[in-house]
């Protein structure tokens, strides 16, 4: 929805971090897919699109990874934040919606690689 409504040029890049196994984070964050350092990032305005901010660790860890290559600036987006969650000090320049603590799946979000495809946002609960 996001790249459909940008109305100048842009290069979208796709890069991986992932913190969480099942509905817990793990604490650190594994990086794949695209290294960064294949992309040709100097001297470029980045945006960082993330779905979703839990603790804002893998939000933190990425924008430092980003200043490494000398990016010109860097700002980030998200779907969701959960500003409850929070352990690093770190916030989306922009977010869509604040959401509380539960764990949700669908619309791009995930619960161990399933349920993305689904049409809109699910709470998980946990009977």
């Amino acid at each position: 929805d996001l790249a459909r409504s940008l109305e100048h040029p842009v290069r979208i890049e796709f890069f991986r971090a992932k913190s969480y196994d099942g509905t817990k984070s793990q604490g650190n964050v594994a990086f794949d897919a695209t290294p960064l350092s294949a992309m040709d990032l100097a001297q470029k305005h980045v945006l960082i699109v993330e779905d979703i901010v839990d603790t804002g660790l893998t939000l933190q860890k990425l924008y430092e990874e980003l200043q490494s290559f000398r990016v010109k600036s860097v700002k980030s987006c998200c779907l969701l934040s959960k500003p409850d969650m929070h352990d690093a000090k770190f916030e989306a320049d922009f977010v869509g919606f604040k959401i509380s603590k539960e764990f949700v799946i669908g619309y791009g979000l995930d619960y161990n690689e399933k349920f993305r495809q689904l049409d809109a946002i699910y709470q998980v609960h946990s009977d």
